[in-house]
């Protein structure tokens, strides 16, 4: 059963083979919806990549892990029971690894690649009405100060740091060049400032930079106090207004009651 199952979850990813070159950026993004077919076991690192099916089993290649030589090979189909299946679909934007063959068809059964499009889509639309310039400063800082405890002497250029901070979205940000260029500026503006240096493309934290986290996070404090008071007023001259409508209610009700009849 288990290879029955592998064997139909191969043949129905090979129905839409992936191109031997993927697109990730442009239109072409848009127009994906393919899969990348892998065999392979525990026991050793080798990797086959499924070319095609013939009547023996499948045309694969390999590249082999010390010379990097990409090798071919026919995987007869009675090794398919003793080999893993794992499938890579690529789904417009969106890709999606599966690391077994039910998995993948459980997926291709219920649509949830569909699903899980639309959701990243919802996200991105969300994600390029932000404005990516707000309060970037300082988290870039805090970002440097937590990767530094995690790593001393932790460096990272302005794109990993974008990334890092907005993961790869920013990347199909319809503003991304603007954005690219603001933070290469607010990343020298820091090391103007002393917070940070720069060694050939590479940044670093400096010591005075706890300082300007020490106060940003008095300021933010400062800020959740007052949102926390507004809050509260609300709160209170909502049930005032509340109390109010239910006291004239009562009134209106007793007047009612307490009315001579018309006739």
């Amino acid at each position: 059963m288990r290879a029955l199952t592998r064997r139909f979850a191969v043949k129905l990813a090979m129905r839409k083979p992936s191109p031997e070159r993927i697109p990730l950026a442009g239109d072409a993004v848009y127009a994906r919806n393919y899969f990348t077919t892998q065999l392979g076991t525990s026991k050793t690192s080798r990797e086959y990549v499924v070319l095609s099916i013939n009547q023996r089993g499948y045309d694969c290649y390999y590249f082999d892990p010390e010379t990097r030589a990409r090798t071919e090979e026919i995987v007869p189909f009675e090794r398919l029971s003793r080999l893993h299946v794992r499938v890579r679909q690529y789904y417009r934007e969106i890709q999606i690894d599966y690391q077994s063959a039910s998995e993948f068809l459980t997926y291709q059964a219920l649509g949830l690649p569909w699903i899980f499009w639309l959701r990243e889509r919802i996200a991105q639309a969300a994600f390029n009405r932000q404005k990516l310039v707000r309060a970037e400063r300082n988290r870039m800082v805090r970002l440097f100060l937590e990767k530094s405890l995690e790593t001393p002497g932790y460096s990272a250029t302005a794109i990993s740091v974008l990334s890092e901070l907005h993961g790869d979205r920013w990347v199909l940000h319809p503003d991304n060049a603007p954005v690219m260029a603001y933070y290469d500026l607010l990343l020298d503006s820091l090391v103007s400032s002393g917070h940070l240096s720069n060694h050939q493309g590479q940044y670093v934290l400096e010591p005075a930079a706890l300082a300007l986290l020490d106060a940003f996070e008095q300021d933010e404090r400062h800020h959740n106090d007052m949102v926390r008071q507004q809050r509260l007023l609300a709160g209170l001259t909502g049930a005032l207004v509340l109390i109010g409508a239910l006291q004239a209610g009562a009134a209106i009700l007793s007047a009612w009651k307490n009315a001579a009849p018309l006739i």
